[in-house]
């Protein structure tokens, strides 16, 4: 048995599992929380679980399962089943299940497929009343309806639980089991059938956003750090739990690449540069210029100075640079990105408070900014238009660290649950994140479209689809 503890002020038992059949995505999700797992042919005592979970009953006995059921709960251990047989269920089987093998079961976790089939029911809500119907008290049946969320039945109680809100999908492989491990651990640890489907709900939520099933599965604080960038709608009349975004009170916009479209007149900076130095029709590769956005100046003159032998100082490099790039900047000024104008009309008249978040210093900042407000027919100064510019003049790292960000919602005086950031590159991305800030928005541009944006809350295609995530 496992120890006592105490998480996020809850008291939990550490429970180890006993698994009936193969399920990686289920083991690792439930040693990722904290439990223990073992394969029940490599068992030498029952006595050291307190869980048989069965993964599928594809090719078992059901004659068999119901006596290795029996076993488990005569040596005190909780059972819970999830059939996986997508909805094709023999019905000599469906009989037989329902008779020898539900008495014995502790919990029953069904795809909506699997529900149907089961029940003799279309309608989930059906087919779950009538499976719980047949089942013994103290039984709690799992309904998983996918984007849906799921349906929960305790006894006489029917509880709707609503999936969480999620956009950027990278795979479904294995969500149904995360879903299953999650709820059968912290059923085990004392919480109940509400929270722990609740918990499972999140967990699920957070393995679509990678690849493979395992990758992104949470830890017992990562799960509650992402359960609490949620509000949780209780509807006790009705039966249902909705677990919402919360209001969005501050915006967050990185600059160069986001706001301004600059990133043109830095790449060009840097092959300028680059020519007067001797090279003559430099041009910076796709990768590099990849490789570049999203970094301070010294770490790509860094780069520069050592991949192609310059001589000079590292800081008279950083400096030319600069310089060429403010003379680009008030020689063709910088564009705003389409879509920036109803970004900021739609945040104002919110009340939203905007500020930038820039890897940029206060110099670049400055000339940038008068320059873009310049070519959008805005006459208010830009520290006077935004509620806070967090630049990396102010801060002691730079992105991916969350310095600017954690700078930025002290000067918004927002909580970052209640905080969009829109990015355009996968360091901004990273330091969003770190500060705590769940909906992070990435806009790639063709600079950055390959780099890695795993983390952000949505990947979209332009600036203005933003919108339906502040409006």
């Amino acid at each position: 048995m496992g120890g006592d503890r105490s998480v996020m002020g809850d008291r939990y038992m550490f429970p180890t599992v006993l698994m009936l059949g193969e399920s990686e995505v289920y083991a690792s999700g439930f040693r990722k929380l904290g439990g223990q797992v073992v394969d029940i042919s490599e068992c030498k005592s029952w006595d050291q679980a307190d869980l048989l979970h069965v993964p599928s009953i594809s090719g078992i006995r059901l004659d068999d399962l119901r006596q290795t059921l029996i076993r488990a709960r005569s040596k005190g251990m909780k059972t819970s089943l999830d059939p996986n047989l997508e909805g094709r269920w023999p019905s000599d089987m469906r009989a037989l299940f329902l008779e020898s093998v539900l008495p014995e079961l502790d919990r029953l976790l069904l795809s909506k497929e699997d529900a149907g089939a089961l029940g003799g029911r279309e309608d989930p809500e059906a087919a779950g009343e009538f499976i719980s119907s047949c089942a013994p008290k103290g039984f709690i049946l799992v309904v998983k309806l996918g984007r849906r969320g799921a349906l929960l039945f305790d006894g006489d109680r029917r509880v709707r639980i609503s999936s969480f809100p999620y956009f950027n999908v990278k795979d479904r492989i294995g969500v149904g089991d995360t879903f299953n491990c999650t709820m059968d651990f912290f059923m085990q640890g004392g919480k109940s059938a509400d929270e722990s489907a609740i918990l499972a709900s999140a967990n699920a939520r957070a393995s679509l956003e990678r690849y493979g099933g395992t990758e992104g599965q949470l830890d017992r604080e990562e799960l509650y750090s992402l359960v609490d960038n949620y509000d949780l709608i209780e509807r006790r009349e009705d039966g249902i739990y909705e677990m919402r975004l919360p209001e969005v009170k501050a915006l967050f916009l990185d600059m160069d690449g986001l706001m301004a479209l600059s990133e043109d007149l830095q790449i060009e900076a840097f092959n300028e540069m680059m020519r007067r130095k001797g090279f003559a029709n430099f041009a910076l590769s796709p990768q590099e210029k990849a490789f570049f956005v999203g970094r301070e100046d010294r770490e790509d003159c860094l780069y520069l100075k050592e991949r192609y032998g310059l001589k000079e100082d590292l800081e008279d490099i950083v400096r030319e640079r600069k310089e060429i790039y403010l003379e680009l900047v008030r020689e063709r000024g910088v564009e705003p990105n389409d879509g920036l104008a109803e970004i900021f009309d739609e945040a104002k008249r919110r009340g939203l408070k905007i500020l930038v978040v820039t890897n940029s210093p206060d110099r670049d900042v400055e000339v940038v900014l008068e320059s873009m407000f310049r070519k959008m027919g805005i006459s208010q100064p830009p520290e006077e238009f935004f509620d806070g510019i967090s630049t990396v003049s102010k801060v002691r790292r730079q992105k991916p660290f969350p310095d600017v960000y954690i700078l930025a919602a002290q000067m918004a005086g927002v909580e970052p649950r209640y905080c969009i950031a829109l990015e355009d590159s996968e360091s901004g991305v990273r330091s969003a994140r770190a500060a705590g800030i769940m909906r992070v928005l990435a806009v790639p541009h063709e600079y950055t479209q390959i780099q890695d944006f795993t983390e952000a809350f949505a990947v979209l295609e332009n600036l203005r689809e933003a919108m339906r995530f502040i409006a």
